[in-house]
């Protein structure tokens, strides 16, 4: 029996991989220039596109930072993952130094320590292409943690105050 891949994914695939709510992934389309004119009416993600979006989620949320602060990075990313196979970043990083926007992706191995001093972002990609693969295949995700506040019955939260008894000053 063949194995079916998915070509295309839809906006809600993307939600569930990324753990974006839908005004979240609305923005995210907004302001990455990769995503411009991406409606999410139909199928249009590629499992590459799937993938970059996973990892930049993955550096926004753990991070807590804008995504617009990776949106001068976010070119060079979807381009790299987009041109030919992106399972081959399975054993690789991703680098990123946001102060010059320089983006590299070296191999498990290897650490960019000629970058000389100030800040960088590295993440390792093998978990991300593990999901993104399997997804594609078919199985399911790891479960994703419900983001919704629990429903409170407003009718059982009501507790009755005794009133303030009001003190008059006799002069």
């Amino acid at each position: 029996m063949a194995t079916i891949i998915k070509k295309t994914l839809t906006q809600s695939d993307i939600r569930e991989l990324t753990r974006l709510t839908r005004a979240q992934l609305r923005y995210w389309v907004g302001i990455l220039p990769p995503l411009h004119g991406k409606s999410g009416r139909k199928p249009c993600y590629s499992p590459a596109e799937a993938l970059a979006l996973r990892v930049l989620a993955a550096i926004v949320l753990e991070l807590s930072c804008d995504v617009a602060t990776l949106a001068p990075v976010s070119n060079v990313i979807f381009n790299s993952m987009c041109d030919g196979d992106w399972q081959r970043f399975e054993h690789r990083r991703l680098i990123i130094r946001p102060r010059d926007g320089a983006v590299d992706f070296p191999s498990n191995a290897a650490l960019p320590i000629e970058w000389g001093p100030g800040l960088f972002i590295a993440i390792e990609l093998a978990p991300h292409v593990q999901t993104v693969r399997s997804y594609s295949l078919g199985v399911s995700p790891e479960p994703v943690e419900s983001r919704q506040l629990p429903l409170i019955d407003a009718r059982k939260r009501r507790r009755s105050t005794p009133k303030k008894q009001e003190t008059r000053s006799v002069p």
